[in-house]
């Protein structure tokens, strides 16, 4: 049990570089725009709130689906009580990354455990074009071309691309050396 805390400040690390990625490319991004004769409002504090909701709402699908698909495999039907109780844990899982050592076992779980996690970003980018060009650059006074441009620039840079560093395998490696 004392190895928890290691595992929930990592977690905490987890979310922080998340929300410091999305704070740093869309203060970037505002820096960029300010420059050039654009007519409209870009406020990157929302526009990082749309990227965080949007990044963490396909987060959580992304995890029911995959327990959906388990607890079908395990039940043979669709049980919501296993699937609900197994949420949480499953969430605070996917936190910690991708388990890349899963890679080539015998047992074939890289399915489970890794590819969720770049379907995950590969989602996010369709998702969050749609996001920047409905709403975040709907005032622009820009042609419908650079309009396209901009968000399609800013869905890549948001892009969670952390969510595939394995934070989970880094508390392993630590725990590992500190017993000996």
């Amino acid at each position: 049990m004392g190895f928890a805390y290691i595992y929930i400040i990592f977690g905490i690390c987890a979310i922080a570089v998340s929300i410091g990625k999305a704070l740093a490319v869309n203060f970037g991004i505002s820096k960029y725009l300010s420059k050039k004769p654009y007519e409209g409002d870009y406020n990157f504090k929302k526009v990082v709130l749309y990227t965080l909701g949007t990044n963490y709402i396909l987060l959580s699908a992304i995890v029911l689906l995959v327990l959906g698909a388990t607890v079908c495999s395990i039940f043979g039907y669709l049980n919501l009580g296993q699937l609900i109780s197994a949420f949480i844990p499953g969430f605070a899982m996917a936190l910690f990354g991708p388990k890349y050592d899963t890679i080539g076992d015998e047992y074939g779980m890289y399915n489970e455990l890794v590819i969720p996690f770049f379907i995950l970003v590969i989602i996010s980018i369709p998702m969050l074009f749609f996001v920047n060009y409905k709403f975040v650059y709907k005032d622009f006074e820009v042609s419908k071309s650079k309009r396209i441009k901009l968000s399609f620039f800013t869905a890549l840079a948001n892009a969670p691309y952390e969510f595939l560093i394995p934070y989970g395998m880094i508390v392993d490696v630590i725990i590992d050396s500190m017993i000996f």
